[in-house]
């Protein structure tokens, strides 16, 4: 008769390597083809079944993903050194379809993908994401286009007996285009005025370096010579005490400077809040209501000369 009497209720605590006085009762020194469950306590292991052959052929360590989409969408990933395939349970091969592409039953790894040993996988929802571990995400060599020699002059106010200057200068030298406004002129608006000083930049001394057109009271400056290494820089100037005309070329203290009247797509630098050391510099560009020129709005935007696109060949595929 034994020394100690116990009763067992179960076990499920699985196998411990624990000296026998410090293991629980439901913890096994030994568990062989068995299987602990909560429910219906401990069972013999639930056997493997045969139900078909993914391969014909031995491939070395292929890369194997379950997708668990729901009780009816289940499928096998298996991926080698060459090829991408999707079974379901039953073993029926399915096509694959990447974004953009038809599918086929064996999809074609690219390059960067070719490495079984280095995939990983992750499936939310509809989407089946693979990547590479070894590949770092890498920028592509498009690039937004480089600055233009381009300049904005705002005319905002006309007044009678006022003079309006534009000041264009190549290199060292001043080309000063000056309209005055007189009393006896049957109209005085800030539309008639930016048109006449249109007028005499165009036929004015330099002139041969830039082009400028108006559309509605701002006049756009633009080089006219490509290939010229010279470029230009752009003031204004009024007998109304520097109120009634702004110049913005290449950045402006601040987005209040710009003009409510441009080209689509001018794009400029905008200076940091000065009172806020966390800001910085940044680009505005103008999206003009009938996406031509004319008045419009000012969005945000990225600079010049800026990568601006992710490298396909290092991005995660999704199935």
């Amino acid at each position: 008769m034994s020394l100690i009497s116990l009763q067992i209720p179960n076990l499920i605590q699985g196998v411990s390597q624990q000296p026998p006085q410090m293991r629980l009762p439901s913890q096994l020194e030994e568990q062989t083809n068995a299987y602990p469950s909560l429910t219906e306590g401990l069972t013999k292991r639930p056997p493997t079944n045969h139900i078909e052959r993914l391969a014909t052929t031995e491939a070395a360590a292929p890369f194997v993903h379950f997708i668990n989409r729901d009780s009816v969408e289940r499928y096998v990933v298996r991926g080698t050194s060459t090829t991408l395939k999707v079974f379901t349970l039953a073993g029926v091969e399915k096509p694959v379809y990447t974004d953009g592409g038809s599918g086929t039953v064996a999809f074609t790894l690219p390059v960067y993908l070719n490495t079984p040993a280095n995939l990983r996988a992750l499936t939310v929802a509809d989407y089946t994401f693979l990547l590479n571990t070894t590949t770092t995400v890498a920028m592509a060599v498009t690039t937004t286009a480089a600055a233009e020699q381009k300049a904005l002059v705002a005319v905002i106010q006309a007044a009678y007996s006022t003079k309006y200057t534009v000041t264009i200068r190549y290199l060292t030298t001043d080309y000063p285009y000056t309209h005055t406004t007189t009393a006896s002129a049957p109209t005085a608006d800030t539309e008639t005025i930016a048109a006449a000083l249109v007028t005499l930049i165009n036929a004015g001394t330099g002139a041969h370096y830039v082009t400028a057109t108006v559309t509605g009271s701002t006049i756009v400056l633009v080089q006219s010579q490509s290939g010229v290494a010279k470029t230009f820089t752009v003031k204004t100037s009024d007998s109304a005490g520097g109120t009634i005309m702004t110049a913005a070329k290449g950045k402006v203290a601040r987005i209040s400077d710009l003009p409510l009247a441009a080209p689509h797509g001018f794009k400029i630098a905008i200076g940091a809040d000065i009172e806020d050391p966390s800001t910085s510099d940044y680009y505005g560009i103008f999206i003009a209501n009938d996406g031509i020129t004319g008045s419009g709005r000012w969005e945000e935007s990225v600079g010049f000369g800026v990568t601006t696109t992710l490298s396909d060949t290092t991005l995660p595929m999704s199935l």
